[in-house]
């Protein structure tokens, strides 16, 4: 697979077919070792060569499904706290969506990409019940031993 991508992308224009084909079918755990492979096989970044050859939402899609899950949601919930306001819509789709290993990777994710507690950062962002909600939605301790 990671040849093909390869090939996808090597020389003038893109393959945006195959790009499809092969992305939009693999699942994520497929894609970290398509990713691994691509980058072994060919000493290049995979995301790179994406955003290289690829834009716009047709980019921000690729990217997405070829990125690791974990990393994927901490920067869409980075995404929404940084800057002026919060997203919050952005915030509870992320969190209110995800079970509680999923949420464990993300916190994980979240403090090695940004070296910053999530629930830090979501203190810092929100207040009074909706920051207690998005607080307790990362608890995930909690929801385990239920």
């Amino acid at each position: 697979m990671a040849s093909e991508l390869r090939k996808a992308m090597k020389g003038w224009g893109t393959d945006e077919g195959a790009l499809i084909n092969i992305i939009c079918s693999t699942s994520y755990e497929d894609m970290a070792q398509i990713n691994k492979d691509y980058s072994e096989q060919f000493d290049r970044d995979l995301i790179k060569d994406i955003k290289k050859e690829c834009s716009g939402n047709f980019e921000d899609v690729l990217v997405g499904l070829c990125t690791d899950r974990s990393e994927y949601d901490a920067a869409l919930l980075r995404k929404a706290m940084k800057g002026i306001g919060t997203n919050e819509s952005l915030l509870i789709e992320v969190l209110c969506t995800r079970s509680a290993s999923e949420i464990e990777g993300i916190k994980e994710a979240y403090n090695k990409l940004y070296d910053k507690e999530l629930s830090t950062a979501i203190e810092g962002e929100t207040s009074g019940n909706f920051e207690k909600l998005l607080i307790k939605l990362l608890d995930c301790e909690e929801e385990k031993k239920r």
